[in-house]
């Protein structure tokens, strides 16, 4: 069994952000190659919003904006994400 500590399982990893970015990045790309969508269930918040031009391009995701901004002009439903 492994002991937790401080709220962490195990040993930190070093360089773990680093790192976590990195897969991330790969993560997105072979989505893209393989012709597959970067989604999320609530929105496109501020973790996948860089990739998802290169997946949709940004003809859509202008229109996305605009059709967000049409039933949301104050930007108060679902806050800090672009759909």
């Amino acid at each position: 069994r492994t002991a937790l500590k401080d709220g962490l399982i195990g040993d930190e990893i070093p360089d773990w952000k680093q790192k976590h970015e990195r897969i991330r990045i790969e993560l997105y790309n072979d989505a893209i190659r393989r012709n597959g969508i970067i989604s999320g269930e609530h929105g496109i918040g501020l973790v996948k919003r860089d990739y998802l031009a290169r997946n949709l391009g940004e003809t859509n995701v202008r229109l996305m904006r605009a059709v967000k901004k049409a039933f949301d002009p104050e930007g108060i439903l679902n806050p800090g994400k672009i759909f």
